[in-house]
């Protein structure tokens, strides 16, 4: 894996690599990551079925990826309450994480606006999401994602998820390699 790639993950998907967030969406210019398919294909023959990198779309010269660990994004998407929302805004009624992610993939494809349901996918708290779907509520803070309520304990997940980026850099600049970190996970 090139560095200026590690890096980027180890900086956008840290908390979803160690397994604190369901997972995290990274959107690159193709130009500056010239091998960046190739790259992808070698950590999912690496790391599936643990972990993954999936191409939600290639358009206008960027790519979409969302980088997660199967086990993590389960718990958060298929829960009674994520999974029924989801259900109310569309989504196939078969409980099959890879039938909703399919799902989602064509949402982005056939869209000009962006799916924002995609926020229980990346492990977003269900009551933030509907509420910025839905416009009723004042936002109260901007971090990971939009804050409607439950102010200090967000902020406290956002601290972790900072901390977390924070020491897998600084594990990188030490001279390890994330897919190092990343086997040792499994």
């Amino acid at each position: 894996m090139s560095k200026k790639f590690e890096h980027t993950l180890a900086f956008h998907c840290g908390p979803a690599i160690l397994g604190l967030k369901a997972s995290n969406l990274i959107n690159l210019a193709l130009n500056d990551y010239p091998n960046i398919l190739d790259e992808i294909q070698h950590l999912n023959e690496l790391f599936n079925p643990y972990y993954y990198f999936m191409i939600l779309s290639k358009k206008n010269g960027k790519i979409l990826i969302l980088v997660f660990q199967l086990d993590t994004l389960k718990k958060a998407v298929l829960n009674n309450d994520s999974f029924s929302f989801l259900i109310e805004n569309g989504y196939p009624s078969k409980k099959n994480i890879f039938t909703l992610l399919n799902y989602l993939k064509k949402r982005i494809a056939s869209s000009d606006s962006f799916p924002h349901e995609i926020g229980v996918f990346l492990g977003y708290d269900l009551n933030d999401t509907k509420a910025f779907l839905n416009k009723d509520k004042e936002c109260l803070y901007t971090g990971y994602w939009k804050v409607y309520s439950d102010l200090d304990r967000k902020l406290q997940t956002f601290s972790i998820f900072t901390n977390c980026r924070n020491n897998l850099l600084e594990i990188l600049s030490k001279g390890f390699s994330l897919e190092g970190i990343m086997e040792r996970m499994i």
